[in-house]
């Protein structure tokens, strides 16, 4: 492929401040044109970055022609997009998360070929997730035997427009889904785990909105090892401040790091004298955020133009769909 034409639905934050600065980076991609359902706050996002401006058309099956669709729009609006975008061979990359359930992830990924529909769970390329991710893997400490992770603070703060936040019409669910889905997709990609079991969750609501959710999890086949289990303790707010941070506790030492891409790694022995060790980020995956939006593009453009599924495609993130569920109650608690 020479250029890439890129079609972009959604001039919210994250298309402002992430997407089409990294795009308007990349040498093989043209951005064909913009459009949102706020046409003048489309209209000026895209005279501030030179791009075509498009009226939205009242169906996507209108929708100028395009090589993929950048769907970065509130989830329960995108299903329209999805079914006429999958009709017209056109592929997608949707923000996170792909859908409001698993039942819904499932259809959606029925509709395309797994090369050419992504979901941006970007913490995958953290060069601090592929180290963790490996310690779990080659069991450089021995098999892992606890996680803990918490992220949150008082208020959204999710990076990106808190407008449709509040409503759960908009947004499907409130922190677990909106912000929690990064987490719940990073324990998964983390421990490689092919199962899991909810065995206790509390949430507190704000009428049909959560705020602030806690959770224990049993995964199994942890690091690719049939037989290998661990704990997760799991917890996602916007009521209070948490830690940011991500532990994995080993048989004799334990790793943790902070949640953004310029983390480091921590390596802390197990015993009262230990003193922490910190080790520098190894040489492959994201240290900025923009190099993590780069990189998620990057992988699912050379995955679409050679036909073979990205580290970001859809079809790999089902079972953070399944936990999300199973944490909020609403479907299996073990799969």
């Amino acid at each position: 492929m020479g250029q890439w034409r890129i079609g972009i639905v959604g001039a919210g934050a994250v298309a402002r401040m992430c997407h089409l600065p990294v795009l308007l980076s990349m040498d093989n991609v043209q951005v064909a044109w913009l459009a949102d359902i706020n046409n003048p706050s489309a209209a000026a996002l895209a005279r501030a970055f030179g791009v075509p401006h498009l009226t939205l058309p009242a169906s996507p099956d209108d929708l100028p022609d395009c090589d993929v669709v950048l769907l970065a729009i509130p989830v329960r609006h995108r299903m329209p997009y999805y079914e006429a975008l999958a009709r017209r061979g056109i592929a997608v990359f949707a923000e996170k998360p792909l859908a409001v359930s698993r039942e819904e992830h499932a259809q959606i990924v029925s509709l395309f070929a797994p090369h050419r529909l992504a979901c941006g769970y970007m913490r995958r390329l953290y060069a601090n997730s592929r180290l963790l991710r490996r310690a779990v893997r080659e069991q450089w400490f021995g098999p892992l035997q606890r996680l803990r992770i918490r992220e949150g603070t008082r208020g959204t703060r999710t990076g990106v427009d808190a407008t449709h936040y509040d409503d759960v019409r908009a947004a499907g669910g409130g922190v677990l889904l909106s912000l929690g889905c990064h987490t719940i997709d990073l324990v998964l990609y983390l421990t490689l785990a092919d199962s899991f079991q909810v065995h206790n969750r509390h949430i507190d609501w704000d009428d049909t909105l959560d705020r602030r959710v806690e959770a224990g999890i049993h995964l199994h086949g942890v690091g690719g090892h049939p037989e290998a289990m661990c704990e997760v303790e799991y917890c996602v707010s916007w009521l209070d401040d948490q830690e940011n941070t991500i532990e994995l506790e080993f048989p004799n030492v334990t790793l943790s790091a902070g949640l953004t891409p310029d983390a480091t790694v921590t390596i802390r022995p197990h015993g009262p004298e230990s003193e922490p060790v910190e080790e520098f980020q190894p040489g492959r995956g994201a240290t900025t955020t923009y190099q993590a939006f780069f990189l998620e593009w990057d992988h699912f453009l050379r995955g679409v133009d050679k036909g073979e599924a990205s580290l970001v495609a859809a079809s790999t993130a089902q079972n953070t769909a399944a936990l999300i569920d199973a944490v909020y109650g609403r479907g299996a608690s073990t799969v």
